[in-house]
């Protein structure tokens, strides 16, 4: 049995879990606004198996909402608030969901029954059905886009993310004390894991208006941690110098997404910013590798080392092949799963990587991205990469042009910080 946020509660108690602009919600109140919040939505007809989707913005609700749905064995699935409303409709399809759930007014559309949160502040409280949490269990279900475009429902099990923060903890020390300000969606993996984190170390997840100016924030909150993709640190960057401000409360960057590029870490290890870089993906419930505290610029330039609970390989063809205590349940289609795993657990990722003597990955690219031109492998990110080391581009994007002799060549698309000749 796994009660995260009870055994939380009774470990951590008064130290704040969730901050807002407006307030602090301690480990105890957590849960006991979990506890209560179960119970209106067992009122309202959830209950175990139940698929609950959401489409709400990041807050304090949203989070008392997933534990309060992880706590009756339903399944919680959030979704982008950047969708169309046909968009939302193909996702409620996909999963089969039960009931969605918004922030206001109800959304037109038939597919399945939808409350907002202020129809379940208004519902009785119902006592549920005794439901033990188990690390098998089915908790989350997150929207993914693979290489085509169309998304993947990738069904996470409470086991996932749990050894997801447990192994993370142990590379990055996030405790009693610490502050991780969420700067990502909480319909992606890399902003619900911190929530996680803070479950398993005692530290608080700090919820700021997406609007809201991070330095400012990083100051306001005295934030210790961060999670990043390159845009995000970039603009950081530009924001600490404007301003003229040290960040003395920082002790931890970590950067996700697709690959950083080499001169934006070297930028941000000059201007002392704390940074990990790592490799994830959904399928992982976030970090797979990542770099320890304190690397050396060499290690920064490569994904860094093999967390706790994954493991990773290296396939004949150059693809990375992971599993382990972190790899998800399969893809939801309806109520049917489906399992992409070889018959010793591997998951293929698509991406194209290498290891080096110190067990440190590289990632080349996505294999389906990758092409010949005279006889030769091209991996556009490569390029990508090296033309963003060229001062005054800051941002790249390679593609294949048809070619007589050589069947493609390498076209660059570049965005650049003046004009150029």
């Amino acid at each position: 049995m796994l009660c995260l946020l009870a055994r939380a509660a009774e470990q951590y108690g008064d130290n704040p879990a969730l901050v807002d602009s407006l307030s602090s919600l301690s480990f105890r109140d957590f849960d006991r606004e979990v506890d209560h919040l179960s119970r209106r939505l067992c009122s309202v007809g959830v209950g175990a198996s139940s698929c609950i989707a959401y489409l709400l913005s990041n807050s304090v609700e949203q989070v008392i909402l997933l534990m309060a749905l992880i706590q009756l064995r339903a399944v919680a699935c959030p979704i982008s608030s950047r969708l169309p409303q046909s968009g939302v409709d193909a996702c409620l399809r996909k999963v089969d969901a039960d009931m969605l759930i918004t922030e206001g007014a109800a959304l037109s559309g038939n597919v399945c029954p939808t409350l907002t949160l202020a129809d379940l502040a208004r519902s009785g409280e119902t006592d549920p059905l005794p439901a033990d949490q188990t690390l098998d269990q089915p908790a989350v279900i997150f929207f993914t886009s693979g290489s085509t475009g169309e998304p993947k429902a990738v069904l996470l099990t409470l086991g996932n993310l749990y050894y997801s923060a447990l192994g993370s903890n142990e590379n990055i020390l996030f405790g009693p004390g610490d502050r991780w300000l969420l700067t990502l969606p909480l319909y992606h993996v890399g902003g619900l894991g911190i929530l996680f984190r803070a479950l398993v170390g005692g530290g608080s997840m700090v919820i700021e208006n997406a609007n809201d100016d991070m330095t400012e924030s990083i100051r306001r909150h005295e934030i210790t941690h961060l999670s990043l993709v390159s845009t995000q640190l970039q603009r950081l960057l530009v924001s600490k110098e404007r301003r003229k401000v040290a960040l003395p409360s920082l002790k931890s960057i970590l950067l996700g997404g697709s690959g950083i590029p080499s001169e934006l870490v070297r930028t941000s290890v000059e201007r002392g910013l704390p940074i990990h870089t790592s490799y994830g993906l959904t399928e992982m419930a976030s970090q797979v590798t990542t770099t320890p505290t304190h690397s050396p610029l060499g290690m920064l330039l490569t994904s860094g080392r093999l967390l706790p609970y994954r493991e990773l390989r290296i396939s004949d063809s150059g693809e990375i092949e992971v599993r382990g205590e972190t790899r998800f349940a399969g893809y939801v289609d309806g109520r049917q799963l489906i399992t992409p795993f070889d018959a010793d657990g591997w998951f293929a990722t698509g991406d194209l990587g290498s290891l080096d003597a110190d067990g440190c990955l590289t990632v080349k690219g996505r294999r389906d991205s990758m092409f010949i031109s005279g006889g030769e492998n091209i991996y556009p990110e490569e390029i990508e990469r090296a033309l963003c080391l060229i001062d005054g581009i800051t941002d790249a994007i390679v593609v294949p042009a048809p070619h007589p002799e050589y069947g493609f060549r390498p076209c660059a698309f570049v965005q650049s910080e003046r004009d150029i000749d």
